[in-house]
Formats: structure tokens, C-alpha cells, sequence
């Protein structure tokens, strides 16, 4: 008995540091600006043009909203108005960046930095 409770607690361990370690953006690439993205492998100047034409409607689409800055600073460090909701939504350190087979923008999400633990 005692053998199976240990390989269960290993297999959840197991488990755990396989998702810890997996990349946070695959098959792309994070950046935090137009000009990191340049200096990217693979991607271009016009690419990162288009990527970055505008970069608040990938931080809005991940839908992270609250109601104060309060509320959102209780969980993120920086805050940014969200427009036409009088809301606010968290900053993103950058963006996760996919770039298709043909050469388009595949997709783009934001890449949060640390959040708070706790209380402020």
C-alpha cells in the first residue's frame, strides 16, 4: 500500500515539474516591443510592424478586467485603463508572438510579468 501512495505523490510530482518547465510561449517567440521583435530570428521588420500596430487589442482580448485599479494592483503590479468599460486591465510584461507558415501574424497574447503574493 505504502508503494502505491509513493508513486502516486512521484507521478503528481512528476507531473507538476513537467508543467513548471514547459516554455511559456511555444513555437514563438516573447517580446516586449516592436524593437525586440525585430531582433528576433526569423522575424522581420514589416512583421513586427504589423504585429505591433496595435498591441492593446491583444491585452484586450485576454479579457483580464476589474471593476478598480485597486482590485486589479491586489493581484498585478502594473495597470492600465481599459477603454469603454471605465475598468482597468493588468500591463503585460510582452507578448507572446506566433508567426504563420506564411509569414502572417498566427496569433499574439500577452505575457504577464510577476504577480503580487498576498496583500499589498
Amino acid at each position: 500500500m505504502k508503494i502505491v501512495v509513493f508513486a502516486i505523490i512521484a507521478g503528481v510530482a512528476a507531473l507538476m515539474a513537467w508543467l513548471w518547465f514547459q516554455p511559456e510561449c511555444p513555437a514563438g517567440a516573447v517580446v516586449a516591443d516592436e524593437q525586440e521583435c525585430i531582433n528576433v530570428p526569423g522575424f522581420d521588420r514589416q512583421f513586427c510592424a504589423r504585429a505591433f500596430a496595435r498591441p492593446e487589442e491583444a491585452i484586450f482580448r485576454a479579457g483580464n478586467y476589474f471593476a478598480t485599479r485597486d482590485e486589479c494592483q491586489l493581484r498585478h503590479l502594473t495597470c492600465v485603463e481599459y477603454p469603454g468599460l471605465n475598468g482597468f486591465t493588468p500591463k503585460p510584461s510582452g507578448f507572446c508572438v506566433l508567426r504563420g507558415a506564411d509569414g502572417t501574424l498566427a496569433g499574439m497574447k500577452p505575457v504577464y510579468g510577476p504577480r503580487r503574493q498576498g496583500n499589498r
